[in-house]
């Protein structure tokens, strides 16, 4: 079993306990599927990693659509030497002073956002990527003026966060520590935003 099985089900517990107050750990699983061809369908319940497996759950999944990774080796191979993939947001620097001189590196970091956000603008939610390094904490990414509209309802986030300005784009991401933000963001906000959305439809 791999490693982002392991981590996928994990966020989804995480997930679970959070929007049922502790009450439930199997509202949300994984995707069971992520063919291309799915990928290129614009059907609410096809995009993303995390799906909602309980009626309780859904007010989540209609609002974000929720991308997970998880760091891994480039070479898995034992008998080579391993070179982690790029995760560190100053490695943002390096794309813009190189990108006239020899093309943008293969930064992990600005791949998995630009999939997030596409898969989210194809059923018109918000993109929400969680992604994990190997150890280290669990990461929450968003947009900022998606976080924005959830301070309207939540108040100031009031802990630390990171801001990366995504370079092909020029969008401004945040990057949380998963458990902060949810401490900050609660299930009733979401469940309003999800009631907006069908008020609006």
């Amino acid at each position: 079993m791999g490693k982002g099985d392991d981590f996928e089900r994990e966020v989804a517990r995480i997930l679970s306990e959070w929007f049922s107050g502790g009450q439930r750990n199997d509202l949300f699983w994984r995707k069971r599927t992520r063919s291309r061809q799915m990928r290129r369908t614009k059907t609410t319940t096809q995009l993303g990693d995390i799906m909602a497996d309980h009626p309780e759950g859904m007010p989540l999944t209609n609002v974000f659509s929720i991308e997970l990774k998880v760091g891994y080796s480039t070479n898995k191979k034992p008998t080579k030497k391993v070179k982690l993939t790029p995760w560190d947001l100053l490695d943002s620097i390096d794309y813009v002073e190189r990108a006239n001189r020899i093309g943008p590196p293969n930064l992990a970091i600005i791949d998995f956002w630009e999939q997030t956000l596409r898969d989210a603008r194809l059923v018109h939610k918000i993109p929400w990527l969680i992604f994990k390094r190997d150890y280290h904490v669990h990461v929450a990414s968003l947009q900022r003026r998606d976080v924005a509209k959830l301070m309207d309802l939540v108040g100031p986030f009031g802990g630390n966060y990171l801001q990366l300005c995504m370079p092909s784009q020029r969008q401004m991401v945040r990057f949380y520590r998963l458990s902060e933000f949810l401490e900050w963001l609660t299930p009733d906000v979401v469940k309003i935003l999800d009631k907006e959305r069908t008020d609006a439809a």
